[in-house]
């Protein structure tokens, strides 16, 4: 099972031989899918061979206005992990603005990262990537293993800084999202891997413009960086 959004559009994959072989453990399973469509949209509920609730959606999600956010400082309060029965998803959303480098030499930029510990890799690093300034995200949830990396649009020199990204932890890994402003659709990044941010462990600390590991660590190399957020908690049964 797996869910994609692309320039708005919810796409629903779900497919199976009704078989256990050549279902990765932990990640696929016999399932499902329970799906309604009306005027307020589409939702749908995933369920097991024992009938429980394994992973749901309603879409579209609703935000409200980015110039409403609030600004996202150093330490700042997050929501609880997911209570466990996966009935409660979060979705946290970045603005971020400013002004791009006016030439990028490759090296990482980063906009946004939390860790716990200064060992290992900080469990979320949100940034850019590559001479065409590639929006990237980095998801470490496992001390000692590799990362997983989504991937955005590039974004031009010299210019404006103004894009969105959003984790939904009830999206797997069509849950690393982007969008430019209020008014344009959501996708999700381009990734390779099975899960996504209902993984993710919230960091307690944070840095804005630079790594975890200072100032000098994949600094930001444009102007006037700024970082606003909103945070929702979504109920199956509201």
């Amino acid at each position: 099972f797996d869910v994609q959004v692309h320039d708005g559009v919810l796409q629903i994959l779900t497919a199976g031989a009704g078989t256990r072989h050549r279902m990765p453990e932990g990640v696929e399973y016999l399932h499902c899918v329970q799906a309604a469509v009306d005027d307020n949209g589409l939702r749908y509920q995933v369920l097991d061979r024992d009938g429980a609730i394994r992973e749901w959606l309603t879409w579209p999600w609703e935000l409200p206005a980015s110039a409403s956010w609030q600004p996202w400082d150093e330490t700042p309060a997050l929501p609880a992990a997911d209570d466990g029965a996966g009935l409660v998803h979060r979705v946290i959303a970045w603005r971020f603005s400013g002004q791009t480098a006016s030439s990028a030499r490759g090296e990482p930029q980063a906009l946004l990262c939390g860790w716990d510990s200064d060992d290992g890799l900080a469990p979320l690093w949100i940034g850019l990537r590559g001479r065409e300034q590639r929006l990237c995200v980095l998801l470490s949830p496992e001390p000692g293993r590799s990362p997983h990396l989504w991937l955005g649009p590039t974004l031009p020199p010299d210019a404006a800084l103004d894009i969105q990204v959003a984790l939904h932890t009830g999206m797997g890994p069509g849950g690393i999202l982007w969008r430019w402003d209020d008014r344009a659709p959501w996708s999700s990044l381009h990734g390779a891997t099975a899960w996504g941010a209902e993984r993710l462990p919230w960091p307690r600390t944070w840095a804005i413009g630079h790594g975890q590991h200072g100032v000098e660590s994949a600094p930001f190399r444009g102007r006037e960086l700024a970082v606003t957020a909103c945070v929702r908690t979504l109920r199956l049964w509201d």
